[in-house]
């Protein structure tokens, strides 16, 4: 269904249409590649060290069956800040690029593209785009890692080369781990970094839908980013902090005692390289559930991730993230009484979360 929404984004606001890449209904828009068919998305077993929030979703209730998965040329396009968005003429949003979840419907009123007010600058991207972004990707290492940089798999996969290309328009939170990954894709000089603060207008786009079916993920295109930096061997005892942002343990002490004396190195969130590297060789990973634990993408196969699940998480992405790249991984709730602002762990909740995750996998015996 249409949703016509007061004036017109190339010179003031949000996009006037809402609709899908199946249903725009201009000749501009073509589907060159069905890269991948529907398929069922692992889900999600973890183990529970003390009781589940009682708003937690469990991984079963969520639709498993993500949709085929295709590659988009559009001529007169453009991608409207601050989120990626493809927009075709006619003033359409293409919804279903960039956003794809299981149980809830798209629903982009909230969404800083239709908070816009005021114009932004247009820059002119002459020739041929790949698109490389998603919804939060600019400000998010966990949408650029997990939800933008599988899209250039789904391009490589379709027969594109980065030669084809004049200019690869990527969003990404510009840290200096973003920018090692991208590095490593090894897509040359035309690399855009994009600017939340310009839309870009483009001869000709190429685009994806959405590689994955939040929350599950699509496992061969997490692992395309898994295998970006290759792994190191799996020694390393890491716990992600969040000192000095928001999702902070309340009792973030004692915690820090207590994972030292079993070893665990502490990483301070905002050493973002550090993070990264450290995540390559890590046999076990703790932490909040957020962006900061999306590096655990870069963990090698096998290696265990311990959750501290936030009050008020319908579900825990790491835990399907680990689903897809073969983490096991625990859940841990926080005391009773904890709220969105703060919260604390129980002690011998997370004690028992360490010994299940030190303790050696069948294999390793």
């Amino acid at each position: 269904m249409l949703r016509l929404l007061p004036m017109d984004s190339r010179f003031f606001g949000p996009p006037r249409h809402e609709t899908s890449c199946a249903r725009y209904p201009r000749k501009e828009l073509v589907l060159t590649t069905r890269v991948h068919p529907a398929e069922h998305l692992p889900a999600a077993a973890p183990i529970w060290f003390g009781p589940p929030l009682p708003e937690y979703i469990p991984p079963e209730s969520a639709c498993e069956i993500r949709h085929a998965l295709e590659v988009f040329e559009l001529a007169s396009a453009r991608v409207l800040g601050p989120d990626a968005h493809p927009v075709a003429p006619g003033d359409h949003l293409l919804t279903d690029s960039a956003w794809r979840q299981s149980f809830l419907p798209p629903n982009f009123s909230n969404r800083s593209i239709m908070r816009r007010r005021r114009p932004y600058p247009k820059v002119r991207l002459r020739g041929r785009v790949a698109l490389i972004g998603s919804c939060w990707s600019g400000g998010s290492f966990a949408h650029f890692a997990a939800d933008a940089l599988p899209r250039w798999k789904l391009l490589l996969e379709a027969g594109h080369r980065a030669e084809e290309f004049d200019h690869m328009l990527i969003y990404h939170p510009r840290t200096s781990s973003s920018r090692v990954l991208i590095k490593a894709l090894d897509l040359g000089p035309k690399v855009v970094d994009a600017d939340l603060r310009k839309d870009y207008v483009c001869d000709e786009l190429v685009f994806t839908s959405h590689p994955h079916l939040t929350p599950r993920y699509t496992p061969e295109l997490v692992r395309f980013v898994q295998n970006l930096l290759s792994p190191r061997n799996p020694v390393r005892r890491i716990y992600l902090s969040r000192k000095g942002y928001s999702r902070h343990p309340a009792n973030s002490d004692d915690l820090e005692r207590l994972l030292a004396a079993r070893g665990f190195e502490i990483i301070d969130g905002a050493d973002h390289l550090g993070a990264l590297h450290a995540c390559r060789e890590a046999a076990v990973v703790v932490g909040v559930e957020g962006s900061n634990l999306f590096n655990t993408l870069l963990c090698p196969a096998g290696t265990k991730i311990v959750i501290l699940l936030w009050p008020e998480c319908p579900f825990s992405y790491i835990a399907s993230l680990g689903a897809a790249l073969d983490h096991p991984s625990a859940i841990i709730a926080p005391s009773s009484g904890a709220t969105s602002q703060e919260a604390a762990f129980p002690l011998e909740h997370v004690a028992g979360a360490l010994d299940w995750a030190l303790r050696p996998s069948p294999d390793e015996t």
